[in-house]
């Protein structure tokens, strides 16, 4: 079953803007801004990585944080 963090995964992974947009709340912020202007920045993230370095589809990469002591 998939929750909704990876079906936003997915539609990152795919740079699939239709699908992120119809997943996201409509009332929520992202990164501290709306979801419409979360949509618009994060799609010309996507046209950039098509037009310019020709990806059609981004590596999700899980990332662990490691605390050092002091």
């Amino acid at each position: 079953m998939s929750t909704s963090y990876d079906n936003i995964i997915q539609s990152i992974s795919a740079m699939d803007v239709q699908a992120l947009h119809s997943i996201l709340d409509d009332h929520r912020t992202y990164n501290d801004i709306s979801k419409n202007e979360f949509i618009s920045r994060i799609s010309a993230v996507f046209d950039y990585f098509i037009e310019e370095c020709g990806e059609h589809k981004l590596v999700p990469l899980q990332v662990f944080v490691v605390h050092l002591p002091a």
